[in-house]
């Protein structure tokens, strides 16, 4: 670490560290001469610790001392050096609080906002405890010696702001419960999972009934904005997992986790839900409703509002803003269609989400004033239109019909403002109406998973990346096991030119989903465009089933490095082998795998000639070549001047 002149004044980023002794002004009155000897001891780890990892110790003040560091991680693992000796001496506790910030240095003094937050973050934590900031948790490289847990965001005192507080785990640190953060500051958001609710029914069949009944409650549980609710995919995938509770709220960052089972038979159901706290296990509530299916919809609300207010009164919160909804539809033959609909659809898979379109057309036809099931049946064809398995000039004019229906029958049904945003992205490239329907989404719920995933494609489309990235962090948070959100926040970094975050976020996702061929494919891109050749063709190279949905995928990218590494004939190979699979099904356009293919092998004509194409028969994603910064070198060709001002002419934003 540099020295700190004292004839200059700078501004720099730096991890500041306060420690603290608990209890000290008890120690020196019970044994004044013990109490001393034990801070000496005490300020002599910290010596130790803190030149051993890089840091500087700015000043010790009675029993407390402030350091700084230039690396989150020598930060840490310092801090939680500092506890395992300190342990040892038995009859000291430390309490350790960090921030990562701008600091201002005059001579031997700091200031600024970063040394009043740590301060804070110090005061906050418990004894035996490290305490660190979310700024601190961001700049985190993997480290297995350095695992922690999300606590929430909180309003310190005198703090502007909330500050996401997150503690080091492993032994011997003592990490804050709920019950011990009381009273020290106010938690803006609990945090609650919902659990894919057990099919108790003896038909194996009415699965996604439980399914159903689970997603409309989490559903109904995010609307309330002092809840932070893990979304779906992320709960769901611990389905028929045998896993401790505090497991499972370790890995969502969940305060809370509602379980549950439903049991449904004839027109009778009977749905019981436990809510547990995922440090201690205590179950907080537990009830069973037994009902006619021609209550359901007012049992699941039931049941959402008797969640979240004894969740709020076990946490000490004020109840927050709930904005309630109407009941969907009046046919339950229309809800089981939706139920099934929703079932294939969160596969998402063509082939899946065409079935689930067959279920949400059947739906309508039961009930056609059902905008939750015309909400999704823009979605579906936006999906199958966006992947080219159906051609998108049959499927974006009908995704945009549905999603207007369904904003026409409720205009508070988020899907269908979000759903009508990506119409208005694909297929006429109105980036400005599209974010108004965002917008529109965002102020109804937030917190959607789906709101959430939707805006970024937008914001990705819009080249406003740096907006990309803090969009899908948030949805990293309630979606912490998600591969769409995970792989999707590693493409972000990776157009935001964050190659180094990019690939930490690509390995963790594949640790989450080894076998995923979308967390592989996007490793091989981010290698691919932060020059790692070499590591990029390894991963191509493997065997992807050509059943796979995205082959296609696989072996442009692979034509693409052929071309880059200089070897020619393998590249057009590439490109002919994407050419059969089109002339095979010409709904499958595959438009940008072969032009980047064209490209790389300098076929300027036939990139020409599949722009044309693209342009005229597909639209769809190639919106996201306009601003992708690795299209930049396609765009400065001076053969593609006109065609590129075509393009431009027809994207209004």
């Amino acid at each position: 670490m540099r020295s700190i002149s004292p004839e200059t004044i700078s501004h720099r980023e730096a991890v500041i560290m306060f420690c603290d002794m608990a209890d000290y002004s008890r120690m020196m009155n019970k044994d004044e001469a013990k109490a001393i000897q034990l801070r000496k001891k005490t300020e002599a780890i910290l010596r130790e610790k803190v030149g051993a990892n890089s840091g500087q110790i700015i000043q010790f003040y009675g029993d407390g001392s402030l350091s700084m560091f230039d690396s989150s991680q020598d930060a840490l693992l310092c801090a939680l050096n500092i506890q395992r000796d300190v342990e040892a001496l038995k009859g000291v506790a430390l309490r350790i609080g960090l921030h990562r910030g701008d600091v201002a240095i005059e001579g031997n003094n700091i200031y600024g906002d970063t040394v009043n937050i740590a301060s804070r973050i110090e005061s906050f934590c418990i004894p035996g405890a490290v305490l660190f900031s979310g700024r601190v948790f961001e700049s985190l490289s993997k480290d297995p010696l350095l695992t922690s847990r999300n606590l929430g965001a909180f309003q310190l005192k005198n703090i502007q702001g909330s500050i996401e507080l997150h503690a080091l785990t492993g032994s011997p640190l003592k990490v804050p419960t709920s019950v011990d953060l009381r009273g020290k500051g106010e938690k803006l958001q609990s945090s609650i999972a919902v659990l894919p609710f057990v099919n108790m029914s003896t038909d194996p069949d009415n699965e996604y009934f439980s399914d159903g009944v689970s997603e409309e409650i989490l559903n109904q549980l995010s609307r309330d904005d002092s809840l932070r609710v893990t979304a779906r995919t992320s709960s769901f995938a611990f389905k028929g997992q045998n896993l401790d509770i505090r497991d499972i709220g370790r890995q969502l960052n969940a305060d809370v986790v509602l379980e549950g089972s439903v049991r449904k038979s004839g027109d009778r159901v009977r749905i019981t839900a436990q809510l547990i706290k995922t440090d201690d296990g205590y179950h907080l509530f537990s009830q069973s409703y037994d009902r006619t299916l021609n209550d359901i919809f007012a049992v699941q609300d039931e049941i959402a509002l008797d969640i979240a207010e004894n969740l709020k009164q076990s946490l000490g919160q004020s109840s927050g803003k709930k904005k309630k909804r109407e009941k969907p539809t009046q046919n339950l033959e229309a809800y089981n269609d939706y139920l099934r609909g929703l079932f294939h659809w969160n596969k998402y898979e063509p082939a899946e989400v065409k079935k689930a379109l067959q279920f949400l057309e059947s739906a309508i036809e039961k009930d056609h004033d059902f905008a939750e099931a015309h909400s999704w049946i823009s979605f579906c064809l936006s999906f199958l239109g966006g992947t080219e398995a159906i051609p998108g000039s049959i499927a974006f004019p009908r995704a945009r019909k549905a999603a207007e229906t369904a904003i026409n029958l409720d205009p508070e049904v988020v899907e269908a403002h979000c759903a009508l945003g990506l119409v208005y992205l694909f297929q006429d490239w109105d980036l400005i109406k599209s974010e108004e329907c965002f917008n529109r989404a965002k102020a109804i719920n937030r917190q959607s998973d789906t709101f959430l995933y939707t805006y970024s494609l937008f914001l990705k489309a819009a080249g406003r990346f740096v907006e990309a990235v803090e969009v899908l962090e948030e949805s990293v948070v309630i979606d912490p096991v998600s591969l769409i959100a995970n792989t999707y926040l590693a493409d972000a970094y990776m157009n935001n030119l964050q190659f180094d975050l990019a690939l930490k976020q690509i390995n963790h996702t594949l640790e989450l989903v080894p076998d995923s061929t979308m967390a592989l494919l996007q490793k091989g891109w981010i290698l691919t465009h932060s020059g790692d050749l070499e590591a990029a063709m390894k991963i191509v190279q493997e065997k992807i089933d050509q059943s796979d949905p995205l082959f296609s995928e696989f072996v442009s990218l692979r034509g693409h490095l052929w071309a880059k590494l200089g070897n020619m004939d393998r590249a057009r190979s590439c490109k002919t082998r994407l050419d059969q699979l089109h002339e095979t099904n010409p709904d499958l356009g595959l438009m940008h795998q072969r032009i980047l293919i064209a490209y790389g092998i300098g076929d300027m004509m036939e990139v020409k000639a599949l722009l044309e194409r693209n342009l005229n028969e597909y639209r769809g994603g190639m919106i996201f070549g306009l601003n992708h910064p690795f299209w930049a070198k396609i765009w400065a060709d001076p053969k593609l001047a006109e065609f590129k001002k075509r393009f431009e002419s027809e994207v209004r934003m």
